[in-house]
């Protein structure tokens, strides 16, 4: 198994606005949600109250088997104006179990590999809510194959 370089971080709350893709990962996998991305990235610079302007957030929540929802995404300061369908979500306080996706390492693997190193450090994952948050660098093209991202797992102490 490859290694990865992963540590816990803990955030506060923190809310963000953009456009709900939803879908199936097979759906997700054939490119689905970066037509999403790219309409944030062309929308984002008519949001008031934007904040990390270099970081695009795609947050994800597994609702159903084989199915799930995505927000793409950039963090905002409460009462932003919005463009038309977009909406905002508020993350609640947590740790995270971070990791650096390499540009062209396969995605399933990097998840794989952080699951993994959840589990060695005596964490699961966090079952309500969240199930994962990426950030992207903001220019990167939505369309690029082999991104580079980072990973943001939400987790919580074995019991």
């Amino acid at each position: 198994m490859k290694t990865i370089e992963a540590r816990l971080e803990s955030k506060p709350s923190f809310t963000v606005a953009g456009i709900k893709w939803e879908g199936t990962f097979a759906e997700a996998a054939a490119g689905g949600i970066r037509d999403v991305m790219q309409q944030v990235k062309k929308l984002a610079h008519v949001v008031t109250g934007g904040k990390e302007p270099d970081i695009h957030l795609g947050l994800s929540y597994h609702r159903e088997p084989g199915r799930f929802t995505h927000l793409s995404a950039i963090q905002i300061e409460d009462g932003g104006q919005l463009p038309d369908g977009w909406e905002t979500v508020t993350v609640e306080p947590a740790t995270y179990a971070v990791a650096a996706h390499q540009k062209g390492d396969d995605i399933e693997q990097s998840y794989r590999t952080l699951y993994a190193w959840i589990e060695e450090q005596g964490y699961v994952r966090s079952t309500d809510g969240l199930t994962h948050l990426e950030e992207y660098p903001f220019g990167q093209d939505p369309y690029d194959s082999q991104p580079a991202f980072t990973i943001l797992i939400p987790v919580q102490e074995k019991k």
